[in-house]
């Protein structure tokens, strides 16, 4: 992968765009990412893995640091970041999750987080791919071959997080080669196969529980005794078949003799059977031929009373006709008095009946004149009765013109009061509009003095550091004027012992270095207060440290200093305290220029509403004015009408209260006519109707022979009677018929009644039953025993078939448990293989690790010059898993390894540098041999000397090699002397945004 281009807006320290051109700096293969700390180097490197994975590279770190707070509210922070993989150049733009302005009214809206994901062509052209979060992360990790925590591993070299992972313990180095190389699915087969295991194990118990509880189903069926059954209890399962097909054998034998006594006994049940059928049928004849006999006897002793009933019957049913016919006479005659009746009480006395019967059209006449008069009435009773409705709605204008002129009164008062109203809301809203204009220009004074706030106080804040710091400045200064005073006085007192040491260097027959004479005869001896140059050699190392003190305590406090001036000048060398009473001033005017704008609104609807009161008010004057007009017209026309009505009613009551009692008066005296001339004609039809009915009767009884009605009555039944009476004779033409048949039947042939012995015949056919009941009992208990072997020889048998399904069931999760349990052991260290006891993530982790020491050692033997090797060590154990993670260093020119610890800070520095390198390697080839094309290193090369920086810089030049671009991440001086192109990041103001240029 090789980044080509990074555009960051609104993203950290840059207010404004900026575009990062890494295609300018890949020609000489090295750049330099430099500026100041805090200017924004991290924000460049978290921008490029927030492009591609939507989170920056520290887990620690918090997304919304990716919203600059320099930019504009409005502005939408961004990062476009345009890369290639395999010649394919892509773009990914995504924005995180931020606060922006709503777009309606005051405050600010939550913007959610945006990605897209684009494909470039040959012409610049974009062809989308997805904006989908979750399918642009996915293809993201397809492009580039590595997740995220890999990337911040492999393509930008943490600072520090390498030389902690070459000291790290086997805990902290797991964790970091477990993420980057995914050894984690090492971890989850090995649970996935201890928990196969263990389910293998909960199976074979399971299934030798089963196995018990077959056993114990087929030792149940088979009915046993305990002591059979204890004893088949402890035979080893491998013997278990062979008994249990023992007893099966025993229950087979006990069927057949059950069913050999079951067949002899149903023998003997189908010959009593028989034997009691013969004697059954003979008392069954017997009992035939004797009921026949009683029958007939029976049927002899009532031929007098069946004439009798055959007579009655006969006359019974011929009186049936003329019965009928009197009946409707009887009827005609009730329905002729009913009706005269009626006539006469409609009537008023019979005479009254008697003359509107003699006077049919005269009745009607008078009918019809009674009926006109009430219905010329029917107009007057409506409007009768509409009269009360008629005052009400008079009542109601004359109140509805009251209220109208009521209003009016009250409108021209409104009117009269409105226009002052209207005045001082007006001034009102004026007042609140100039405040709410000063939200702005008070927004961006509480913005201004809150960032004074924070320079003033951290300047305060700063002041205790500068003192302590100037404070152990002197004290620096006094250390290392002491220390070289020291050493003057060491260098002075070794001069004058010099001689001294001179003469003890002479040896007898030498010349003297000084005058050349070979004989000493007065030898200068040593002082107690001689000097020795080891002695100055130390003082002169303690006065240089006391001096590299001293230089460090004077850039502290020339730092601080910098520091102070910087902030004093953000708080424009103002107290906190004097910003702060500014700011709550400020804060107050800003919250009240707030509420002023927050009711403004209501203000200006408020005036709205009393302008349109006013022109409401006016046109409703003119509308009610014009209504009382009306109402004034309609009240004197309704009051007309009602006067000219109720004097027409007057003429129409006559003597009665209402026109309408007087008018349902004559409609009652116009039914009642109507009813007597109903009646009148109802009694003249019942006349007629009792004429024809007696005619009628007289013709029925001549017919059926009757000569008086007495002799009609005497023949008369009641209908239930007559029924019975016929029932009776048809039951006795049934029984006649019945024992003439029976007469006839071959049953009762050959048999005398009186000389048969019944008692005899039943006792002989009860015996027989008796033994047939016996033989049946026996038959059913032979049946039932021979039915409970073969149900327990049954039930065993299947009982033995889930033993033999159980042991072989048993069986086969045995033999598919053994490999599982097998490989979970050897996954999780517990069983020894070749390689001891290792679990399978330990054993990964430990060829990866060999991996990247190889990689790591063709690096590191070329910067420290063959001096040091890495090597793995194995001497870490946890009980039986050895993790074989260890890293010692090798020192070739002693042949001893050492702790990592022990190494010098430059020594540290370029061993993790190639620790790191040779890590990236493995992580590339491991992700499918990604070429990871751009790559930084992140500090750590100011610990260097200058021979050792050398070595690094042509370890960084060989990283160069096939086109591929090291970016690196540095304060140091040689680096800017030797590297000449440079990202470099500037903040012009201490407190003001920052910017980039490229030098290419």
């Amino acid at each position: 992968m090789r980044l080509h281009q990074l555009t960051m807006t609104a993203v950290g320290p840059f207010a404004d765009s900026q575009v990062v051109d890494f295609q300018r700096l890949a020609e000489s293969g090295v750049f330099l990412l430099e500026g100041p700390t805090g200017v924004g180097k991290s924000t460049v490197l978290d921008s490029i893995t927030f492009a591609l994975y939507g989170a920056v590279a520290s887990d620690s770190a918090d997304l919304a640091r990716m919203h600059s707070h320099f930019a504009e509210p409005d502005v939408t922070p961004e990062v476009i970041l345009d890369f290639s993989v395999n010649g394919q150049q892509h773009r990914v733009v995504r924005s995180p999750q931020h606060q922006r302005p709503k777009r309606r009214g005051d405050g600010f809206t939550t913007e959610n987080a945006a990605v897209a994901l684009f494909r470039v062509k040959d012409a610049g052209a974009t062809e989308l791919i997805t904006d989908d979060h979750k399918e642009a992360g996915i293809r993201v990790q397809e492009l580039v071959g590595l997740d995220r925590a890999q990337f911040s591993k492999v393509v930008l070299l943490p600072q520090g997080e390498f030389s902690r992972f070459l000291e790290a313990d086997d805990d902290i180095r797991r964790k970091l080669l477990t993420s980057l190389f995914g050894a984690w699915q090492y971890d989850k087969i090995t649970e996935l196969l201890a928990e196969e295991a263990k389910q293998a194990k909960v199976r074979i118990t399971e299934q030798k529980n089963s196995v018990g509880e077959a056993r114990a189903a087929a030792l149940e069926a088979a009915a046993l005794s305990e002591e059979q059954v204890e004893l088949i209890k402890e035979i080893d399962p491998a013997e278990l078949t062979n008994e249990l097909k023992s007893i099966g054998a025993v229950l087979a034998q006990e069927v057949t003799s059950a069913g050999s006594v079951c067949d002899n006994a149903d023998r003997e049940r189908q010959r009593a059977e028989k034997e009691a059928t013969a004697a059954v049928q003979r008392k069954e004849r017997i009992d035939s031929v004797l009921e026949f006999a009683r029958r007939q006897r029976e049927f002899a002793a009532t031929a007098e009373r069946r004439t009798r009933d055959q007579t009655q019957l006969a006359k019974a049913r011929r009186a049936v006709g003329p019965g009928h016919t009197l009946t409707s006479l009887n009827g005609a005659i009730a329905t002729q008095m009913a009706a005269e009746t009626t006539a006469v009480e409609l009537a008023g006395s019979r005479d009254e009946l008697e003359r509107w019967s003699a006077n049919p059209d005269g009745l009607r006449e008078h009918l019809t004149k009674v009926g006109d008069t009430a219905a010329k009435l029917g107009p007057a009773v409506t409007d009768e009765e509409a009269l009360p409705a008629k005052k009400t709605k008079l009542a109601e204008l004359q109140a509805e013109a009251t209220d109208a002129h009521k209003q009016l009164q009250e409108l021209n008062e409104q009117k009269k009061q409105l226009p002052e109203l209207i005045s001082d809301h007006e001034e009102q809203v004026n007042q609140h509009k100039e405040r709410a204009d000063r939200v702005k220009v008070l927004r961006e004074s509480q913005v201004r003095l809150t960032s004074q706030l924070s320079a003033a106080k951290a300047a305060a804040d700063l002041q205790p550091a500068l003192v302590a710091a100037q404070d152990v400045q002197r004290a620096a200064i006094d250390d290392h004027q002491r220390a070289r005073s020291h050493h003057q006085e060491l260098v002075q007192r070794r001069i004058v012992g010099m001689a001294a040491e001179l003469a003890g260097q002479l040896q007898s027959g030498e010349p003297c270095v000084v005058c050349g004479s070979t004989e000493h005869p007065q030898l200068a001896q040593p002082d107690d207060q001689a000097v020795s140059e080891g002695q100055i050699d130390s003082a002169d190392a303690k006065a240089k440290q006391f001096e590299r003190e001293r230089d460090q305590a004077d850039k502290n406090v020339a730092d601080l200093n910098q520091k102070l001036a910087a902030r004093r000048a953000a708080a424009s060398d103002a107290r906190w305290e004097a910003v702060q009473a500014e700011l709550d001033k400020v804060i107050g005017q800003l919250q009240q220029a707030e509420a002023a704008a927050a009711d403004l609104p209501r203000l200006r609807a408020k005036l709205a509403g009393l302008q349109e009161q006013r022109e409401h008010n006016e046109q409703k004057i003119l509308n009610i004015t014009g209504h009382e007009k009306e109402l004034t017209t309609r009240v004197d026309s309704r009051q007309q009408e009602i006067t000219d009505l109720d004097k027409q009613l007057a003429e129409l009551r006559e003597n009665f209260a209402t026109v309408a009692a007087r008018r349902q008066n004559l409609e009652s005296k116009r039914r009642q006519l109507d009813r007597l001339q109903e009646a009148i004609s109802a009694l003249n039809s019942a006349v007629t109707r009792v004429d024809e009915q007696r005619a009628q009767f007289e013709q029925d009884c001549k017919k059926a022979g009757f000569k008086s009605l007495s002799n009609l009555q005497d023949a008369l039944l009641p209908e239930d009677d007559l029924r019975q009476l016929a029932s009776v004779v048809e039951e006795d033409d049934v029984e006649k018929a019945g024992l003439a048949e029976l007469a006839k039947g071959k049953e009762l042939q050959g048999i005398d009644p009186d000389s048969v012995n019944a008692d005899e015949v039943t006792a002989t056919a009860n015996a027989a039953e008796a033994a047939l009941h016996k033989a049946q009992t026996a038959a059913d208990e032979a049946t039932r025993r021979l039915a409970k072997a073969e149900g327990r020889a049954e039930r065993f048998g299947q009982a033995m078939s889930r033993v033999e399904e159980s042991l072989a069931e048993l069986d086969r999760v045995t033999a598919l448990a053994e490999p599982i349990q097998e490989l979970a052991g050897l996954a999780a260290g517990t069983r020894t293989s070749r390689q001891g006891r290792i679990a399978l993530t330990s054993f990964v982790l430990q060829r990866y690790l060999q991996q990247v020491v190889i990689a790591a050692n063709r690096r590191l033997t070329r910067i420290a010059g063959g001096k040091y090797e890495l090597v793995q060590n194995d001497a870490v154990q946890r009980a039986t898993d050895r993790t074989g993670l260890g890293l010692q260093v090798l020192d070739r020119h002693t042949n001893q390894e050492r702790s990592p610890k022990t190494l010098s800070g430059g020594e540290k520095f370029y061993t993790s540098l190639a620790l790191a390198l040779g890590l990236a390697d493995v992580v590339q080839a491991e992700a499918g041999g990604a070429a990871m094309d751009t790559l930084f290193i992140d500090e750590g090369f100011g610990t260097l000397d200058p021979d050792v920086l050398e070595d690094v810089i042509e370890v960084i030049d060989g990283l160069r090699e096939n086109g591929r671009s090291v970016g690196i991440v540095s304060h140091v001086t040689e680096l800017k002397e030797r590297v000449s192109e440079r990202i470099k990041i500037r903040r012009p103001q201490q407190d003001g945004p920052a910017s980039i240029e490229v030098i290419a």
